[in-house]
């Protein structure tokens, strides 16, 4: 949980912003200040499967092993006497194109999570689990490594699991975690890998607040989206086994207080239908109510800005308060933080609407 009083600092009125950055070896041990750092962007996408990345331009630097070293941007906010130093991520360099320039030289570098290492270490032969082996002690094992801070947990498998010859090991790692109700793999911003049992939206505690008041870090320009035309309000689901008579199922949503009904909207938008084998009547009739609740489910997305406010992570919880046009409970999904001083931080959160 995010400390209030730390909050509370970052909202205040005349604080400074600046940056600087870290050079890590590939142990994340310190090796020295980087200083011919010009320009960094960090972007954070909680539902990609390498969550954080970062865009970074330097002038050539002949004692950076571009090969194993780690580049960490820190993020200094201050005021008066006060200043609080947040880390923004480790990050492992990538595609370091050297550009040549009169007596210039300099490198744009594209810049990865730690995830990146797993993602392209892949099994050599097929990958095997025997029912009951405990998911989160095998999680550990593939990460092999002592900066781990994962929660451990009683489930074990209840089949026998098995993957492919050139499965990654991310993969792995995060199939294991979805079986045991954990988030999948993150890193934090210290370079730990870290999962944490999943918990519903609804269930969660607000972690941020941004607010409209005397307070407000929000910028007052925002973008709400909620796309209901796709939506659909028909729904069939249908056996295929030709050894036993054909079923059906077709469920209509016609209901008044729908706005995307087929009598709101006039229109019979059907979605596609749905195969199944081996399956009676009752199994049919409840894949489509399913899918019909999903579709009942829909996200509203918004797109916002903030004062530069480094605590943001994976799926933050927030308050959002515009005015009296929008608030409420949202998930942040993806943040971006242009590194300079007067820079915006730039935020996408959703919410579910029932409609």
């Amino acid at each position: 949980m995010i400390d209030a009083s730390t909050l509370d600092f970052l909202k205040e009125n005349g604080r400074t912003v600046s940056f600087r950055y870290e050079l890590l070896d590939k142990n994340d041990l310190y090796k020295k200040e980087l200083t011919t750092i010009t320009k960094c962007t960090v972007r954070y996408s909680s539902l990609s499967q390498l969550k954080v990345s970062a865009e970074i331009s330097m002038r050539e630097d002949n004692t950076v092993d571009y090969l194993t070293d780690r580049i960490r941007p820190i993020c200094i906010i201050s005021k008066g006497i006060r200043s609080l130093q947040f880390p923004l991520g480790i990050f492992l360099i990538s595609s370091p194109n050297r550009n040549i320039s009169n007596r210039f030289i300099t490198r744009d570098m594209q810049l990865y999570s730690k995830l990146y290492i797993y993602a392209n270490d892949r099994v050599d032969s097929r990958y095997t689990l025997s029912k009951g082996i405990n998911a989160i002690a095998e999680v550990k094992r593939l990460l092999n490594t002592f900066k781990i801070n994962i929660p451990d947990n009683d489930y074990v498998t209840s089949t026998n699991r098995e993957w492919e010859i050139g499965t990654s090991k991310l993969e792995i790692i995060n199939d294991l975690l979805d079986s045991a109700n954990y988030t999948s793999l993150i890193v934090d911003a210290d370079g730990y890998f870290i999962a944490e049992p999943y918990i519903l939206p609804s269930d969660r505690e607000i972690e941020i607040e941004y607010v409209d008041d005397i307070k407000s870090v929000l910028s007052p320009n925002m973008t709400e989206e909620m796309d209901l035309f796709n939506i659909p309000n028909k729904f069939i689901a249908y056996t295929n086994d030709p050894d036993s008579e054909p079923l059906r199922s077709v469920y209509v949503n016609d209901n008044i207080e729908s706005i995307t009904s087929t009598v709101n909207t006039g229109i019979i938008k059907t979605a596609e239908p749905i195969e199944l084998t081996d399956a009676t009547q009752d199994m049919l009739d409840e894949r489509v109510k399913r899918a019909a609740y999903n579709a009942s489910q829909v996200y509203s997305h918004i797109d916002f800005k903030t004062a530069i406010m480094p605590i943001h992570g994976y799926m933050n919880t927030l308050y959002i308060k515009h005015k009296d046009i929008l608030q409420g409970k949202y998930t942040e999904t993806s943040w971006e933080i242009d590194c300079k001083a007067g820079a915006y931080m730039s935020h996408r959160a959703r919410k579910v609407v029932v409609i």
